[in-house]
């Protein structure tokens, strides 16, 4: 491990102190993203995702700079290019980085680069993968427009992940309303996996106007107004993998206390 700065520790506590001062409705507040961004000098953005690990988008996101609208598309077209993909590097404990895997001009080859880094001005990106259940993944990523990290940032960020990674262990989405039921669980996860109500009603043997219903009353109990917010609620904690169980994919991975 390499030698830190006396202002390297002290930047260091001070993300640690935003994460245990937080009280917001993320695993994560932005302001510690912004201050983890300053502290490896990602330049050009830094994030927190949770997916399932055979995903290419993420079931829950937060990221210091809005994703512009063609992301997703791109991503689910080529992102699996990238060498610190959850695909390839999830069960990671230490930090990730594209020039790892790749010079600069084999990375300029591939299609991630030119349909997603070269517009975004990324030259690299690093991930910080925290403990996760079976099948999915929670990790970092900072952006940069110059290629490379240094060993004192890779050691900052060694320093970090355990209180990360305790931090997202404790923390707990505000759920509200009541628990859900059984059915409602796996309609549930059904919606955080991305499948239409057309879908969910055809696995589960019932009417596209049964699963709309029940979706009302899962937006009721968990205190949401949309799908994408019930996705997100389960996504980022709720229910835990024991309650859901296996429906369709892998084991859920999401329980913020039982599966790291």
């Amino acid at each position: 491990m390499g030698a830190l700065r006396r202002a390297d520790v002290e930047a260091a506590l001070e993300v640690v102190e935003t994460v245990c001062e937080s009280r917001e409705p993320h695993p994560f507040a932005l302001e510690t993203l912004r201050r983890l961004g300053a502290l490896v000098r990602a330049d050009v953005a830094t994030g927190y995702c949770e997916s399932w690990v055979s995903r290419s988008f993420s079931s829950y996101e937060l990221v210091t700079r809005p994703p512009p609208p063609w992301l997703q598309a791109s991503l689910d077209a080529c992102g699996q290019e990238d060498p610190t993909h959850a695909v390839h590097c999830h069960a990671a404990v230490a930090s990730v980085a594209i020039s790892d895997f790749l010079t600069a001009r084999a990375f300029t080859r591939l299609a991630i680069y030119n349909e997603i880094c070269r517009p975004l001005n990324v030259a690299d990106s690093l991930r910080l993968y925290l403990p996760a259940g079976p099948g999915g993944a929670r990790f970092f990523f900072f952006d940069r427009s110059t290629r490379g990290f240094d060993r004192q940032t890779r050691t900052l960020l060694e320093v970090l992940r355990p209180h990360l990674a305790r931090a997202r262990a404790r923390w707990k989405p505000p759920v509200q309303g009541l628990p859900l039921t059984r059915r409602q669980r796996e309609i549930l996860r059904w919606v955080a996996e991305g499948r239409t109500n057309e879908e969910i009603a055809g696995h589960l043997w019932i009417s596209e106007h049964t699963v709309r219903k029940h979706l009302e009353n899962i937006n009721r109990r968990l205190g949401v107004h949309s799908r994408a917010a019930a996705a997100v609620a389960y996504a980022t904690g709720y229910p835990t993998a024991a309650e859901a169980g296996p429906v369709g994919g892998p084991a859920s991975w999401s329980s913020p206390a039982n599966d790291v």
